[in-house]
């Protein structure tokens, strides 16, 4: 069992499933920054006037991956791009890990 602190590690890593067309999907693990409630709340509002790309947006809460590729912006933009589905998959299993009810509730 996990052992709870007050000040929760910045980082946690995760393995996030990314639709691979043709081909299943491909387990990746991606580390992810942890935010306060309020913050989490403040960062994923997005305002209809923000211009704001799935890279921008996911950049708030991805900081790395375990992929052979670095984890930069250029290589971060390739994947969003030649993997549609992608984006949902990272933005969904952050939230979920974060905000989730994985246990049934009492």
């Amino acid at each position: 069992m996990a052992k709870l602190t007050l000040n929760p590690n910045p980082t946690f890593k995760l393995k996030v499933k990314i639709p691979v067309p043709g081909k299943g999907n491909a387990d990746v693990e991606f580390t992810f920054k942890h935010h306060s409630r309020e913050k989490l709340t403040e960062l994923m509002e997005i305002d209809s006037d923000d211009d704001i790309s799935n890279q921008e947006y996911l950049a708030r809460f991805v900081s790395d991956w375990d992929l052979d590729d670095k984890f930069n912006e250029d290589n971060f933009k390739i994947l969003l791009d030649s993997y549609p589905r992608a984006a949902n998959a990272i933005m969904e299993a952050y939230t979920q890990e974060m905000v989730g009810a994985r246990e049934k509730n009492y």
